[in-house]
This record gives structure tokens, sequence and C-alpha cells, in this order.
């Protein structure tokens, strides 16, 4: 029984040892960093009794100030160890964690699998080649189409290696390519990846960008790349594009037959002409055939084709059929004209076609005045435009129109433009403007006149009342704005402001332009409308029945006044029995015998053009579309 127990003693000591012996909680597993940063080498163990220590590529290492130390409790059975400004010399490679054992008779010593301490390194950026020859980015890579071609990539001094990728435009090619780490003779620690592309390109890919793509950790940027241009060769092929969708008629229609092109190297087009109405052909070096416009002697078949050195593409025809139309081919004057305002001018044009051409002259306005887009108005028609009274408003560019029909259909063509501008004294706008402002009393009154002037104005004074004031300038509550540019040519604005208006500002206000060829004077009366007080303060109720009995006992006057006439046959009429309506001709006859207007005799109404003077001309009229007008009475 005595030996029972002695054994019995002996095992449990033994499972109580067993069950103590040192194991790893945690083992230290790969880890990177970048250069200069902490980096913290995992390391915990169980039932720890024995001493922790570390080795890097075989040779111990312990802690040390600055550099190595515990990140916990080595006694807590924390072997952690934090590595403080790692560096790729002293710091990268293969650290195993190890703790000594508890007892000579446990065995229980522990020793990690090592792990690697990576301290990175940037990668220089990536560098493609073709054909042993290294391409700098965003320069060609030439190559035959379809052939299959082995580009390569390599991104030497890193660490870890870089991950290598390829891009065609937006299409990864990656999965079409193969990478190798070679170390890298200089510096061992770093490895050179490389990477091999082998795919035979497409004709979409022509012209599109070839990216080979590094990524790394290290990259200040997720990724750095480089490029080479896709410069791939194949034979020629042609399109041919402006080629007419109806009949062509001769001076009126353009064609423009361009042989386009799609081919590398660049190809040389060829042309061949061959007439239809003779034995004339005509070969012709150019991409594009402009016919402007086209003739009756380029009716024909015309082929184009392209060649390179790789080979010569298809070639491809068209045939014209050209028709007959009107053709201007004079006008005169040629481009410009100038006239002096109230002068005439007179434009002429010249054209052929079959049948003969009518013509119109067309005046080109631009936007502005009124208008929200350019116009075209007719201002004549015949070979010849007589302008009589030229005025600003003539200015702009004639455009000659010559038309006639063919097959029930209207042709036309138009001939150079002719730029028409007017000098002379300045002339203020009188057509819809207003003859009178009105404000109300207390407010602002702004008085605007529109005149035109080349040259330009040397002075543009308003006057009223005794007084003046040039444009730019104020005084007291008058202040004149400068002169604004129009949208028409030549002509400009200015405004005359009246501060806080009343009763003693109803003058006329007249604007007085001058160049260095003359004047024009033009006014617009200002009327001040006053608010009557009664009109703002509400009306009693004895004021009210006031009013309703004077206006009743006023009726009854007058009713008894006219039965009063009546009875008494004071009727106007009822004097004159002679009286008839042919009457009232013949005062209209006596009046307009005097010189004077049908009811107005003395000292009638004064017209509201009274209040404007300024330098008015009567010539004997426009042609086109500009008249005239003659005062009438009213």
């Amino acid at each position: 029984m005595a030996a029972l127990g002695r054994t019995a003693l002996g095992l449990l000591a033994t499972l109580r040892v067993v069950s103590c012996l040192q194991s790893f909680e945690l083992e230290p597993k790969r880890t990177e960093v970048n250069p200069g940063e902490a980096a913290v080498l995992h390391c915990k163990i169980h039932s720890k009794a024995g001493q922790c220590s570390w080795q890097k590529d075989g040779y111990p290492i312990g802690p040390e100030q600055d550099k190595y130390e515990w990140v916990g409790a080595p006694d807590d059975g924390d072997c952690s160890l934090r590595v403080l400004r790692a560096d790729l010399k002293y710091d990268d490679g293969l650290w195993s964690c190890q703790v000594t054992a508890s007892s000579f008779q446990t065995q229980d010593a522990l020793r990690s699998t090592p792990a690697p301490l990576v301290v990175r390194v940037e990668p220089k950026t990536p560098q493609i080649e073709f054909g042993a020859v290294p391409i700098p980015s965003g320069r060609n890579l030439t190559a035959r189409l379809s052939d299959e071609v082995t580009v390569q990539c390599s991104a030497a001094g890193g660490n870890p290696p870089a991950i290598i990728r390829w891009f065609v435009g937006e299409e990864d090619l990656t999965q079409m390519s193969s990478q190798r780490n070679v170390t890298d003779v200089e510096s061992p620690k770093t490895f050179t990846a490389i990477s091999e592309l082998r795919y035979s390109f497409r004709r979409q890919h022509a012209g599109a960008y070839l990216r080979c793509v590094a990524l790394h950790q290290a990259y200040d940027t997720p990724s750095r790349d480089t490029i080479a241009l896709l410069d791939l060769q194949y034979v020629p092929e042609v399109r041919l594009t402006g080629l007419p969708d109806r009949e062509l008629e001769e001076n009126v229609d353009v064609v423009v037959l361009e042989c386009q092109v799609d081919a590398n190297p660049a190809a040389t087009v060829l042309w061949r002409f061959a007439a239809r109405d003779d034995d004339r052909a005509d070969i012709f070096f150019v991409d594009k055939l402009e016919l402007r416009p086209v003739t009756k002697k380029n009716s024909g078949t015309y082929e184009c084709e392209a060649s390179n050195g790789v080979g010569t593409s298809k070639p491809l025809r068209v045939t014209l059929d050209i028709k007959y139309a009107p053709r201007v081919y004079h006008v005169q004057p040629l481009y410009h004209m100038t006239a002096a305002l109230y002068n005439a001018s007179e434009l002429e044009c010249e054209a052929e076609g079959s049948p003969e051409p009518s013509y119109q002259w067309l005046q080109r306005l631009p936007a502005g005045a009124g208008r929200r887009a350019a116009a075209a108005v007719v201002r004549g028609t015949g070979r010849r435009l007589r302008l009589q009274n030229v005025t600003y408003q003539s200015q702009g560019q004639y455009v000659c129109v010559a038309s006639n029909v063919i097959n029930g259909e209207e042709r036309s063509d138009r001939g150079e433009p002719v730029e028409l501008g007017v000098i002379g004294p300045p002339q203020i706008v009188r057509a819809g403007q207003a003859a009178t402002v009105s404000v109300v009393r207390g407010q602002e009154a702004v008085l605007e006149q529109v005149f035109c002037s080349d040259p330009l104005p040397s002075s543009a004074v308003w006057h009223w009342d005794g007084q003046q004031l040039q444009t730019g300038s104020s005084r007291g509550r008058y202040s004149a704005d400068d002169i604004s540019q129009e949208d028409a040519e030549d002509c400009y604005r200015t405004r005359l402001r009246v501060q806080e208006a009343g009763p003693a500002d109803q003058h006329p206000y007249f604007l007085h332009v001058q160049n260095d060829l003359g004047s024009d004077r033009h006014g617009v009366a200002l009327q001040v409308e006053g608010v009557r007080r009664l009109l703002a303060e509400p009306v009693s109720r004895i004021t009210l029945i006031a009013g309703a009995c004077g206006g009743l006992l006023l009726l009854v006057v007058v009713v008894a006044l006219l039965v009063n006439a009546f009875r008494k046959d004071k009727w106007c009429f009822s004097h004159k029995g002679g009286f008839k309506p042919t009457d009232i001709d013949s005062e209209k006859r006596e009046a307009n015998g005097r010189g004077e207007c049908p009811g107005r005799h003395g000292l009638g109404a004064i017209p509201p053009d009274a209040l404007y003077t300024g330098p008015k001309k009567s010539p004997a009229g426009i042609t086109g579309d500009y008249e005239v007008s003659t005062p009438t009475c009213v």
C-alpha cells in the first residue's frame, strides 16, 4: 500500500509539471513597416517561467534604448518586441521569439517560426521595354497589327517587390501577363519586379495608350505608372465623305469630296478623274477635292485610293452630274464703300444664269434695337440699288441675290457682301422716341436721347431754361450720364436725370451734339404730375351730401334754361334755315386757301414737334424700302 501511494504521488506531480509547461499563445507573423516608422513583433507565452529573447536572421537581439523595447511585461508572458525607427539595413529580416526552459528538467524552451519583418522600400517608376529597347513614357510603341508582341515592364529597387498590372485604354490585360521578381544585385534586400505581356493588339487599340501600373504600399500614392502610345501599322482603308444627296447645280452647290483614310503609317491619297463629255483625265494627290462651286466641267467619275508601306486600299468611286443655275460674277463697289450723311449711293450687281435671273438687294441687320437675332431686309430689286438721302440707319452689309427657277424650284446665288459706312454730322434719332416724359412730383425724372455720329462727337450738352450740362457731369439735382454705346453701329445713348422733379422743372430739355462735321439738336419735354391732397384724404359724409345737393340744384337750373330757350325759338339751327352739311366743306376749302389747317384758326394748339429743332432735309426720296414722309395737317 505504501508503494502504491508513492506511485500515485509521482503521477500527480508529473501531471502538475506537464500542465505547467510553457507554450506559445501568440507567435510573430509577417510584418511590414515603412522606413522610420515603428513596428511591433507580437509574441505571447502561456505559463511563462523562462526568459524572453529574440533573434534576427539567427543572431540574438535584446532590448536597446531608443531602438528595441518590450511592448508589455515579459514576466506576465508578453514577450512582444517594438522596433523603433525601422531601417532596411538593420531591421529587415527573419525574426523569431525565444523563451528559455522553465528548468533543465522540463525542457520546455520555446522558439517561434521565423517571421519576416519587411522594411518597405519604394521601387522606382516602372519602365516599359519593347524589343529590349526602353520606351520613355508617352512615346510610341510601334508594332504590326494582329502580330503577337511581347512587352516587358519592370519596377526595380522595391521591398517587397511591386505588383505590376497592364492596361490598354480601360481594358485590363494583367491576366495576359506573367511576373517574376529578381533580387537586385547592388542591394540584396530589394527586388526588381519584371512583368511580360504577350498579346495581339486589335484594330480598336490603335492610337490607345498601353499602361504599366506598379502597385506598392511605400508609394505616396497607391500606384505609379508609365505609358506607351500604341503605334499599330496596317493596310489603309478609305471612306468617301461629302457625297451629294440631291441634284447639283452649277455655281450654286459646293461639293467637298474627301477620301478619309484610316492607315498607319500615314498613307498617300490618289484621286483619278475621268470627264464625262470628253477624254480629259486628271490625277490629284490630295486628301480632299473641293469644288467651290461646281461647274459643268466637273461632271464625271471620281476615284480615290490610298497606299502606304503595308499595302494599298481598295478604290472607291463617285459620279457627279452638274446642273446649271445663276452665278453672281460682278458686284460694284467691291467689299466696302463710304457715303456722306444725306447723300446718295449706288450699288450694282451682275449675274449669269438660265433662265435670266432676277435680283434682290438685302441689308443685313445685326441683333439689337428690338431684334433678338440678326436679320436681313429687302432694300431693293433690280441690278442697281440707289440709296437716296443716306442716314446712319443705312449702314451695314448689302448682299446681291440672283435667282431663277429650275424644274419648278427656285435657285439663287449671292454675291460678296458690300459694307456701307456713313460719315457726317451727328443725327439724333427722332423716330420711336417719346416727345414727353411724365413723372410724379418728387420722383426722379430720366430724359434720354439716342444719336448716331461718325466721327465721334466732340461734345454732347443738355440745354434747358438757360442752363446747360455736359454729359458725364452733374450739378445740383441734375446729372448727365456718360455716353454709352448702342447695338447699332456708330450710335450712342445719353440720359439726363432730374432728382426730386417739381413744377419748376417742366421745360423742354434739348440735347445738342456736335462733331467735326456738324451738329444736331433735339428736345424732349418734361411733365410733372402733382398728387392732389383731396384724393389722398378720406371724404367726409357731410361733403358727399353737400356735393350731391349742389349737383341736383345745377341740373334743375340747366333744365329750366333749356325750356325757356325752346319757347323763345333760340335754337341754333332754327335761325340758320339755309345751313347744309356741305357748308362744312366750304369752310375747310377756305381755310386751305389761306394756308391754314381746318379746325385750327388763330392761336391754335402748338404741336409737340414745335418743341424740337434740328437739320431737316427732304430729298426726292430713297429707292427700295426707304420712304420720306410729308407733314400733314392734323
